[in-house]
């Protein structure tokens, strides 16, 4: 009895072990993915600046972003159309 008590203590300790592992693999994993996520977000930042210059850098928000593109859309619809491009 006291074997298999010991048994099975030692079976627990073992998948304790095994779940911590898995545990610090996990976080090692999401630390990576947060990692990436920074190197991603401040390659796009680059992109943005690079593509719409100067004043990317006074739009703190994605919100402020979109409205500018919305305003761009905006003004190229009220355009006029050249007739002669369309032929």
């Amino acid at each position: 009895m006291i074997d298999s008590l010991l048994g099975e203590r030692d079976e627990q300790k073992r998948r304790t072990d095994e779940q911590q592992q898995r545990s610090r693999e996990l976080q090692l994993k999401n630390q990576e993915l947060q990692v990436e996520n920074l190197r991603l977000q401040l390659a796009l930042e680059r992109y943005q600046k690079w593509y719409y210059g100067p004043r990317a850098d006074r739009l703190p928000s994605s919100g402020e972003m979109a409205q500018m593109l919305l305003e761009f859309a905006e003004a190229l619809e009220r355009k006029p159309v050249n007739p002669v491009l369309l032929r």
